[in-house]
């Protein structure tokens, strides 16, 4: 294995995506200056240290989880495990099942236990269980161990929210869940990367998740020293006292701060625009969920080898870093009924390329394939990061943000669950074509709903 390791080139697009990150990091850490003018500079200093450390934790977190998803034709072709479409569907909806769980219960834990306990944590067990998944020998225990790792990796991005509502500025909001959002976007893509290469290098599955997970298990590490809780923990002031007293125009006070937990949850529940928000990121998580499938569905439908068929659902991943930067850069610079009408946008192209391939996937080309992923990964990222974590931070606050990030997200996997399932089924019955007729009305219910979110955009953006 160690000279095969050293037989191993970094080609072109892996470079520059690695080139990419690291300028990301830097970049983008040396540039926020979201504190307001009268704070001490300390304040700045560790700032860019948090972001440093949710962007590569936010990477590393997912780097496990992508290993095995971007391995999972490899999985399917192991005559050790004898399985089939369907037993990829039971593994990916088990895994589901168990995010959905852990969503619900990452809110309570969050906002209790504090961001960082709970972001570190999510990064460093979910590692342990990837590297137990690769010495999985029946598909009971590798569903096992990947149940128990996307019940840890659920947790890590409503405490990131936490982190985020209570180290930064609101006014920034959207950009800075830009720049983390970007980061993930990133880290799929260097996931997808390096698991081509390796496999393309006669790799074992097994073997890549374990050296993927490892380095997880390092980025925990990492960030263990570099997140702190909040400015008080480090003996720095409240942010948002400050800027409430610096700024008029934003309110007071958030109505949920007054509450408990329990008063806080029925407060959400029983607000309407709550209930939309949910029913939109549910439907934004099924549209996503289809570059779980992508590496499968590219070496069937298009006869790719497993490296190459990972290697071009790189063009989604390409795609999503490109609409989570343009989105993050504007999100925080457009008035807010221009922002709605933007993202309504977004929605409506993404519904017509799932309509394109339901209708027209038999006779395209491979270029037009490739082309069409890239189109739906710039245009879905967008709405699927951005409105619902700005949207936590704003209406739940610095208390309870974590939970209602967590109440979004539960939706969401739940029917993801059921949709990777029934996917599978669908795939194996009635073909690729079918499957993403079924995404394409799950995108246009989610459009149709987005346009009701949007009679409330002062939710979804801090600016008027």
């Amino acid at each position: 294995m160690h000279n095969r390791l050293k037989s191993i080139k970094l080609s072109p697009p892996q470079s520059v995506s690695f080139i990419f990150y690291f300028y990301t990091v830097v970049v983008f850490a040396k540039e926020i200056k979201m504190a307001p003018q009268t704070v001490e500079p300390s304040l700045q200093f560790h700032q860019r240290l948090l972001t440093i450390g949710l962007i590569t934790g936010v990477l590393g977190v997912n780097q496990g989880r992508l290993a095995v998803e971007n391995s999972l034709a490899a999985i399917l072709e192991d005559k050790n495990l004898e399985l089939d479409q369907i037993s990829i569907g039971k593994l990916l909806a088990w895994g589901n099942f168990f995010y959905f769980l852990g969503k619900t219960l990452s809110g309570i834990a969050t906002d209790k236990l504090g961001g960082r306990a709970i972001f570190v944590s999510s990064i460093l067990f979910s590692g342990i269980f990837c590297i137990f998944l690769s010495a999985a020998n029946t598909f009971t225990l590798l569903t096992f161990c990947w149940c128990i790792c996307k019940l840890f990796v659920s947790s890590n991005w409503p405490s990131m929210t936490k982190v985020t509502s209570l180290w930064f500025s609101s006014k920034f909001y959207g950009e800075i869940t830009g720049i983390i959002s970007t980061s993930s976007r990133i880290g799929h893509l260097l996931s997808c990367f390096v698991t081509a290469e390796l496999l393309r290098n006669g790799f074992y599955w097994r073997t890549i998740i374990m050296l993927i997970a490892l380095l997880q298990l390092l980025t925990g590490v990492f960030n263990y020293f570099a997140i702190k809780e909040s400015p008080m923990s480090v003996g720095l002031p409240n942010l948002n006292e400050i800027e409430l007293k610096e700024s008029a125009c934003l309110p007071r006070e958030n109505p949920l701060d007054k509450l408990n937990w329990s008063s806080a949850v029925m407060h959400m529940l029983r607000d309407r625009t709550v209930w939309l928000m949910l029913l939109f990121v549910g439907g934004t998580t099924v549209l996503m969920e289809v570059q779980s499938f992508l590496p499968l569905f590219l070496r069937q439908y298009l006869k790719l080898d497993m490296g190459s068929a990972v290697y071009a659902s790189c063009s989604f991943q390409i795609g999503s870093i490109g609409g989570v930067i343009f989105g993050g850069y504007l999100y925080d610079k457009l008035a807010a009924k221009k922002l709605t009408m933007f993202l309504n946008l977004c929605m409506i192209v993404c519904t017509g390329c799932y309509i394109f391939y339901w209708r027209m996937l038999p006779v395209m080309s491979k270029v037009d394939v490739f082309y069409t992923l890239f189109v739906i990964g710039f245009f879905l990222s967008i709405p699927y990061y951005l409105p619902a974590s700005v949207f936590s931070m704003v209406y739940g606050g610095q208390r309870f943000s974590g939970t209602l990030a967590a109440l979004l997200e539960s939706l969401g996997f739940l029917l993801t669950m059921t949709f990777d399932y029934y996917a599978a089924v669908v795939v194996k019955e009635h073909g690729w074509s079918t499957f993403f007729g079924i995404l394409a009305v799950a995108s246009m219910g989610t459009t149709a709903i987005f346009f009701l979110v949007s009679s409330h955009p002062t939710l979804i953006t801090r600016r008027h």
